[in-house]
């Protein structure tokens, strides 16, 4: 299974959304729904407490006030063949950290993340970092994007970035790593870090010894 989760941040042109969501999963995020619905697309699955939503907003999607003030509801059938997953009683996690736990519950291979940064919530955008360190695993592969750019977290591997001469690109140690390269206009040996910097030709490979965050041209899970 592959996902595309949506979130409620700074929303992303609608045709940047559909080539993210293209053959995946859909899950929404709180109000992320209702925005989804001006482009004309109905997500597959609405996540959240629903605290971005006023009740005439949950009702026009099909999602039902709390039963139970102790524990969560399990998912229920919404409006336009939509699945509601209600999370109202878990405060420990973000809606994003909860909706990529959901979809590697259900088995999910790749996550794409869209609409995850804005302008307003500067704890968010970098607990979106600490979400994607912790969530990654070999057999899942998450990856957030904004409008130009991919993010994602590797660990005691080598990677390949792709793109095209001259794409921006950045290597971060998240919290530590070695870091080398070849194919960028930098290289890295054994560094921490490496910004503001870029591909030499279509592709670089960098091999990273610890963790860290990597920072390439936009490339959706396929």
């Amino acid at each position: 299974m592959k996902y595309t989760i949506i979130a409620n941040g700074t929303f992303t042109p609608k045709n940047l959304i559909k080539a993210a969501i293209k053959n995946k999963t859909v899950i929404a995020l709180d109000g992320a729904a209702c925005k989804l619905m001006k482009y004309n697309i109905t997500p597959n699955i609405i996540l959240g407490d629903f605290d971005s939503l006023t009740l005439q907003q949950q009702t026009l999607l099909g999602i039902l006030p709390p039963s139970n003030q102790h524990q969560d509801e399990a998912p229920y059938p919404g409006h336009k063949d939509t699945t509601i997953v209600p999370t109202r009683f878990d405060q420990d996690h973000t809606d994003l950290q909860k909706a990529c736990r959901y979809a590697k519950a259900q088995g999910a291979l790749s996550i794409d993340i869209v609409c995850a940064f804005d302008n307003v919530r500067l704890d968010h955008n970098i607990n979106n970092l600490n979400i994607l360190k912790e969530e990654t695993t070999k057999t899942c592969d998450i990856r957030i994007h904004s409008t130009i750019q991919t993010l994602i977290y590797a660990a005691n591997t080598t990677i390949t970035i792709h793109g095209s001469p001259n794409d921006k690109c950045g290597i971060f140690s998240f919290p530590k790593a070695s870091i080398n390269s070849t194919g960028l206009k930098y290289e890295c040996h054994n560094s921490d870090n490496s910004t503001s910097n870029s591909l030499q030709s279509n592709s670089a490979t960098v091999n990273i010894k610890g963790g860290a965050i990597v920072i390439m041209p936009l490339q959706f899970n396929p």
